[in-house]
């Protein structure tokens, strides 16, 4: 009688689950989203590709693209142009759509040639700090020579 009731005892929660109970059968697990790190290459050259340095009246603008590879959606992106003494010249934001393929970019054109770069002429360093949402991610030095 003791064994037949241990037994009961032990069987008893194998009955109450019954067919189809979901006891039995492991959750189903979703595999975390995969996360991609962000890299931004950030470039800067005049409108022939050339890279620099580049000579004052020889410059009509320069071109300044922002190529970011990260998570698909949308990133905020912003360049910080600062002039050779330091001072904040321009700000360039954007938004860049990074599809499910992999990257996308952003092109920009800061104007020298009629602007205070060449009316005070301001030659030197000037640097080109880029930001993908909020975080410093690339930066690009230049130099105007007379």
């Amino acid at each position: 009688m003791r064994h037949a009731l241990l037994l009961a005892v032990l069987l008893l929660p194998a009955c109450q689950r019954g067919r189809g109970s979901t006891a039995d059968t492991p959750a189903a697990v979703t595999p975390p989203t995969a996360f991609v790190p962000t890299t931004v290459a950030l470039s800067v050259h005049d409108p022939a590709g050339q890279g620099g340095p580049f000579r004052m009246d020889e410059l009509e603008s320069l071109s300044v693209e922002v190529a970011v590879a990260s998570t698909p959606g949308v990133h905020e992106a912003r360049v910080d142009v600062v002039t050779p003494g330091g001072t904040l010249y321009a700000q360039l934001p954007a938004t860049v759509e990074v599809s499910a393929a992999g990257g996308a970019s952003s092109t920009a054109t800061v104007r020298v040639r009629g602007t205070s770069i060449e009316s005070y002429r301001q030659t030197g360093t000037w640097q080109f700090r880029a930001y993908v949402d909020g975080a410093a991610a690339a930066s690009s030095d230049v130099d105007l020579t007379e």
